[in-house]
């Protein structure tokens, strides 16, 4: 129930904290999509004579010297931002995805994007890696999610699965070698593989090469990318256990780390591909694609004006997101002080209204009370029981609106299902089944929660306030306690919460006839100080729920800064 509070300020302060946060809320969504829409370069891929990457939802093509050749978003081409692989093929690109688990087959002249094959993905996604074989005719898919590396032909027909000598734990990276050599990036498993498909799902491992080196740092020994230059030494960027702070290290033909690949600034490179004089490098976090020299590893930015200034400005467009994303926290914050500013003034006015205060049209002598409160039953034609209790029972028009929001609930809940259902090809029909039965059950509960609740019952004699709750159990209570508690009432050791009159449960203006002498002549309490009151007398209940939100906020300013 929203009720005003006897201080103007305090009603002031509080409609301006609640109208404050709603609109930070918006700002801060709003920000989050921006901050989502600029993001970093994240995928790259190259030929001799061309170079893919994607940042900020558009997908770039460069030369092989970094003059940029064309610019085409993701959504103009119907693919999701969740673009987590690219392979380039002699005449079109392959974009592989990992939230619907598609594998698409791109021509960006013509803005027009094919799905060859679909790749079954837990509901969370995956990420895939892809690697064109063009003398096999097929591609690779390494499937981060099931752990596994699959062949498909280029009609979109699975051919095999390889079996892979110890195999594989989150391949997070794919290139293919030529001469039936694969590269792959076997993250979990701290190592590199070169293995040799020898058709029919049968592998051999050619060459391993382990992440863990004595030129790497410590505990940066996860390898999550990886490419092999001209001269047969592979590259590799081992990050730490949360897959961030990578460093490239350089290993010669025989698996021995040789170089440590020196970058400009706090870099955390993400992927590699080479180029026939240079690696390319992108760092998704600074907005850089740079190339490393393979004669003596000295590093430049890659792409000409129009690239680096693409880049440029994206970064620019994030940083101003991100600024209005802080601002808005910090204006959050703001209103939530305002909002307990306000509080603490209604609190205070709520105390200065102590009960022997006289105020208008409020009776004061119990036995008053108890007088209104029987002429009121007799207008209203409602008879006492034996014990001279006057009862309202819950308000006809309020049960059938349950009825049909528990409908509209079961609706709800039956479309949810059918919507995931009609994505089967990527959901297990055990997670559908525990879906429906879970669904079932809430709705099962809520019905009969609405059916018993025909046998809830609030009545007074006058003096004291009688509760039967929707359980069947029964109690009374002072109307101190009924106010001071937040319309609660101790049945035994459970706190009852009793209906809020403004819901309409009961008849309002029966309600209001019956309990109004009684209500008006207490104090009225404030939810500070009962959550202030319930947390001194160590409420379980109370506690868990200030833990929670403690926990909720710190992870949520963990992960934002």
């Amino acid at each position: 129930m929203i009720e005003l509070s006897p201080s103007r300020s305090a009603n002031i302060l509080a409609v301006a904290a609640i109208l404050g946060i709603l609109g930070t809320f918006a700002l801060v969504w709003q920000a989050g999509e921006g901050v989502g829409a600029t993001a970093g370069p994240s995928v790259l891929a190259t030929a001799e004579d061309a170079v893919y990457f994607i940042a900020g939802g558009t997908l770039y093509h460069a030369d092989g010297n970094g003059a940029l050749q064309d610019a085409a978003t993701l959504a103009s081409l119907d693919l999701p931002a969740a673009v987590s692989h690219l392979a380039v093929m002699p005449d079109a690109l392959l974009v592989a995805e990992g939230r619907r688990g598609t594998v698409q087959r791109c021509d960006l002249p013509r803005r027009t994007c094919v799905e060859l094959a679909r790749i079954p993905l837990p509901p969370e996604g995956a990420t895939l890696a892809l690697a064109h074989a063009p003398q096999e005719a097929r591609f690779y898919v390494a499937d981060s999610a099931r752990h596994e590396l699959h062949a498909w032909g280029l009609d979109g027909k699975h051919q095999y699965r390889l079996t892979i000598a110890g195999g594989l734990k989150y391949p997070n990276d794919l290139a293919w070698l030529g001469a039936g050599q694969l590269l792959i990036a076997d993250t979990n498993h701290h190592r590199v593989l070169v293995i040799e498909d020898q058709g029919r799902g049968r592998s051999r491992v050619v060459q391993q090469v382990e992440a863990d080196n004595p030129l790497g740092s410590s505990g940066n020994t996860w390898p999550t990318a990886a490419a092999r230059d001209g001269a047969g030494r592979v590259w590799a960027v081992n990050s730490n256990g949360l897959l961030q702070n990578g460093e490239i290290i350089v290993f010669d033909v025989a698996g021995t780390a040789r170089q440590r690949i020196a970058l400009a600034g706090a870099a955390d490179p993400i992927a590699l591909a080479p180029l026939p004089q240079a690696m390319l490098v992108l760092d998704h976090d600074h907005y850089r694609l740079q190339a490393v020299s393979l004669e003596d590893f000295s590093v430049r930015d890659f792409g000409d004006d129009a690239v680096q200034g693409a880049l440029r400005a994206l970064q620019a467009r994030r940083g101003h997101w991100q600024q209005i994303r802080y601002f808005s926290i910090g204006m959050m914050v703001l209103f939530g002080v305002l909002g307990a500013l306000a509080g603490y003034l209604d609190w205070q006015a709520r105390r200065r209204l102590v009960p022997g205060e006289r105020r208008p049209g409020v009776v004061q002598h119990p036995a008053d009370v108890a007088r209104q409160v029987q002429t009121a039953a007799a207008s209203l034609r409602l008879r006492s029981d034996a014990q001279g209790v006057t009862w309202l029972a819950v308000n006809p028009k309020f049960l059938r609106l349950m009825r049909l929001l528990l409908l509209a609930i079961g609706v709800l809940f039956g479309l949810i299902v059918l919507l995931f259902h009609s994505a089967g090809s990527r959901l297990s029909w055990e997670f559908i089944s525990l879906l429906g039965a879970v669904s079932a059950a809430v709705m099962a509960a809520a019905f009969w929660a609405q059916y018993r609740m025909q046998r809830m019952r609030i009545g007074t004699d006058g003096t004291v306030i009688h509760v039967v709750d929707i359980l069947g159990r029964q109690g009374q209570g002072t109307p101190e306690e009924f106010v001071q508690t937040g319309r609660r009432l101790l049945l035994g050791r459970v706190a009852v919460p009793l209906p809020n009159p403004a819901a309409a449960v009961f008849d309002k203006d029966a309600f209001d006839a019956l309990f109004g002498p009684l209500l008006e002549r207490v104090p009225r309490s404030n939810e500070f100080a009962i959550l202030w009151r319930d947390l001194r007398r160590g409420d379980p209940l109370t506690w868990g729920s200030l833990v929670a939100v403690i926990v909720f906020i710190a992870l949520r300013v963990w992960f934002e800064f």
